[in-house]
């Protein structure tokens, strides 16, 4: 799901998408997962919601995403080279 999320052509509502895919197939678990913060003044834990969920789970997904496009890249050059393809000229 990160490289659909990281993909160049994904837009925003597509990554929201996919971060609430995440979200619910975590609370679909059995027993089902949650997503909790804790209350510094209590030290008691509370569930986020769905849409701090999601916001988290999106920056959970972009963590380490300029190694990952790296490697994405590397990829692709090493097809490109390998097939005499060139992605940004079409040839």
């Amino acid at each position: 799901m990160k490289a659909e999320y990281l993909s160049p052509s994904a837009r925003k509502m597509q990554k929201t998408h996919i971060a609430a895919q995440i979200v619910w197939a975590v609370r679909k678990c059995d027993p089902p997962g949650r997503f909790l913060k804790e209350d510094r003044s209590t030290g008691l834990w509370y569930e986020i919601g769905d849409k701090a969920a999601f916001r988290k789970t999106g920056q959970a997904l972009r963590e380490n995403s300029s190694e990952f496009r790296s490697c994405w890249q590397e990829m692709l050059d090493d097809r490109d080279h390998i097939t005499g393809h060139n992605e940004s000229t079409g040839i």
